[in-house]
């Protein structure tokens, strides 16, 4: 499988992100210290709900604003 490979520069980012099953490689160039994605009360900042495998990965970000509650084997 050919991966693309996504690179964010730092920053905050006030996104959702939903993989829609593709092999994408998404990473920070600089780290989860400056590389932020916000999803600004959302329910689910980041999904793999479409048959997303090993070839999918989300790398250096650190997530949040998310507003995932409760007890439910989605809420990771």
């Amino acid at each position: 499988v050919d991966t693309d490979e996504i690179v964010v520069a730092p920053g905050t980012y006030f996104e959702t992100i939903n993989f829609l099953g593709k092999a994408i490689w998404l990473r920070s160039s600089d780290g989860p210290e400056v590389t932020i994605i916000d999803g600004t009360g959302f329910f689910h900042v980041v999904q793999c709900v479409s048959g997303e495998g090993p070839d999918t990965v989300l790398d250096g970000f650190t997530i949040t604003g998310g507003s995932a509650h409760g007890s439910n084997p989605d809420n990771r």
